[in-house]
């Protein structure tokens, strides 16, 4: 699933930025720990193009949640926002490379909420035709 393969890449590339935080992707637990981010599909949609092509548009939020005995909490969301802007402009899972768009951030009460959007152009199967079977031809002169 092409929405999985995306997930995934964010994560990898929120691992290379920060190896030491945790990373969760289904649900926040009760007692995590901080500092940590959260991925999560928000919005989808499919638009057709030509023929068998349509794209794919997938945004996620990315929420960081920084140190709760920092004093700084409000500065921390604020690098870490200005550090996203610079990982996520590209996205790499499976020898793909995903261009992330509309990048943009906010910051509610102390948390980081990082918004990314991907277009996948993707082609869809073409339904399997069946094969002429033989054919026999007569000529008459």
């Amino acid at each position: 699933m092409i929405e999985e393969k995306v997930k995934n890449g964010i994560l990898a590339r929120l691992d290379e930025l920060e190896p030491s935080f945790d990373k969760y992707d289904e649900q926040i637990k009760q007692g995590f720990s901080e500092p940590a981010f959260f991925v999560r599909q928000i919005d989808g949609a499919q638009e057709q193009k030509l023929g068998q092509r349509f794209t794919r548009m997938l945004m996620f939020e990315i929420k960081f949640f920084p140190d709760p005995d920092s004093l700084t909490e409000q500065a921390a969301c604020q690098n870490m926002a200005s550090r996203l802007y610079e990982s996520l402009v590209y996205v790499v899972q499976g020898g793909i490379t995903y261009k992330g768009l509309r990048l943009r951030h906010e910051v509610i009460e102390d948390v980081l909420h990082f918004f990314v959007s991907f277009e996948v152009g993707m082609m869809a199967e073409k339904e399997p035709v069946p094969k002429m079977e033989k054919i026999e031809l007569e000529e008459h002169l």
